[in-house]
């Protein structure tokens, strides 16, 4: 299991973005130009691609299980994703913003 998040073969990064400024961007670019070796998919509903690469609108839509997700949405959305996505992503990583605002529950 630590094998997944440690050396996944393969991410999808739930967010993604090419709008300057975005936690989803910089995920994003850094993934492709630090040059990682696995499988990349791509989940914003806005876009149908990205960077020349599908996009797609969830995590649903993919069609193989995907070892980590590194999930950047406001924390209002978080569990809706995960709650979506349960059975099809083996680890998650969660870098939001927004968590403390929740109140106690955050």
């Amino acid at each position: 299991m630590l094998q997944n998040i440690l050396a996944p073969k393969s991410i999808a990064i739930i967010g993604a973005s090419n709008k300057d400024g975005k936690v989803g961007t910089v995920i994003t670019q850094n993934i492709r130009e630090l040059g990682y070796k696995g499988k990349v998919f791509l989940v914003n509903q806005s876009y149908s691609s990205l960077y020349e690469q599908k996009c797609y609108a969830s995590v649903n839509e993919i069609k193989e299980a995907v070892d980590m997700a590194i999930i950047s949405v406001p924390a209002k959305f978080v569990l809706d994703v995960i709650a979506e996505s349960a059975g099809k992503i083996k680890n998650y990583v969660i870098i939001s913003a927004g968590f403390a605002e929740i109140g106690k529950e955050g």
